[in-house]
């Protein structure tokens, strides 16, 4: 009989008081951005426009770090970035910082992809 956890389970961070401030900051303010529509996503809080996700952040639980959101950035005309990039917030103080890079991503997502016209 195991009496341990899984193996290679990670155990899951618990949000900090002071990261719950700062993403309800940032979400009080990206919330407000036209054609932004937000949705929960598993102890995160994913933002969408035009149907693309660019930005993460936590609701419950931390992601890489517990000082970290996440954003995506569209990448030569596609709608989705490749990766999720991970960025460190350093207290409420870096709030404008954060939503400048977030600023980045939704005006990335909201580019329309380029369609290829189909030969004839």
């Amino acid at each position: 009989m195991r009496t341990g956890g899984l193996p290679g389970r990670v155990k899951a961070v618990m949000l900090s008081d002071e990261m719950r401030l700062v993403c309800a900051l940032i979400d009080g303010e990206i919330s407000q951005w036209p054609g932004v529509t937000a949705r929960p996503m598993f102890g995160f809080r994913g933002y969408f426009r035009k149907g693309a996700i660019f930005a993460l952040l936590p609701e419950t639980h931390a992601l890489e770090t517990s000082k970290s959101i996440a954003y995506k950035l569209a990448a030569d005309g596609t709608r989705q970035g490749e990766k999720w990039i991970s960025y460190e917030i350093e207290g409420p103080e870096s709030v404008n910082a954060a939503l400048a890079v977030l600023d980045r991503a939704y005006l990335a997502a909201g580019r329309k992809k380029a369609r290829a016209k189909k030969p004839r």
